[in-house]
């Protein structure tokens, strides 16, 4: 519960302040200091707990792609909301209410995970995050870290397993957005 309740302090500070950082972070000093909160609030988050399938993939990306660890869990994280959302519909529904998701919306808690990953590739764009084409990635590039994901000491904290195949799967659906 604590881990939960500072995850969602986090969220809701990067949902606010980022697209202020990212758009006058020079001046906007309020921004800045909102979004080092969030990432001190985000640490002590999982410093309590266990991180799990989006560092998993993160970890494996950007070690064979060699870009920078933030920016490949942040490519892996709306992929790994819809994949664990089916185990925990309630968590996911309360980080998409974070992030501006009206819960009515919401519905069945078992597509939290599908309005979740839409969201958040909304607020992807709203800030410029790139995709991986975007990037200049191909997807033979980053379907070489398929094998490095099952590998990963963060793989087995993942609350869904994945086998090899399902782990393609999600790397393709990270490469196109869907």
């Amino acid at each position: 519960p604590v881990s939960d309740a500072l995850a969602k302090e986090s969220v809701s500070l990067v949902y606010q302040y980022l697209p202020r950082a990212v758009n006058n972070g020079m001046q906007d000093m309020e921004a800045r200091e909102q979004m080092a909160n969030a990432a001190e609030l985000a640490g002590m988050a999982f410093g309590n707990t266990m991180l799990h399938l989006a560092h998993a993939i993160g970890h494996s990306m950007g070690a064979v792609l060699h870009q920078p660890h933030g920016l490949m869990v942040g490519q892996a994280l709306p992929e790994v909301m819809e994949w664990i959302g089916e185990v925990y519909p309630k968590r996911i529904s309360s980080l998409g209410v974070q992030i501006g998701v009206p819960l009515a919306e919401m519905g069945n808690t078992q597509k939290a995970g599908k309005i979740v990953k839409k969201a958040l590739y909304r607020f992807y764009e709203e800030i410029g995050f790139p995709t991986l084409q975007d990037m200049g990635i191909s997807l033979e590039e980053i379907m070489k870290a398929v094998p490095l994901v099952e590998k990963d000491g963060c793989f087995r904290f993942s609350p869904r397993s994945m086998d090899r195949r399902q782990i393609a799967e999600s790397l393709r659906h990270i490469y196109e957005r869907t």
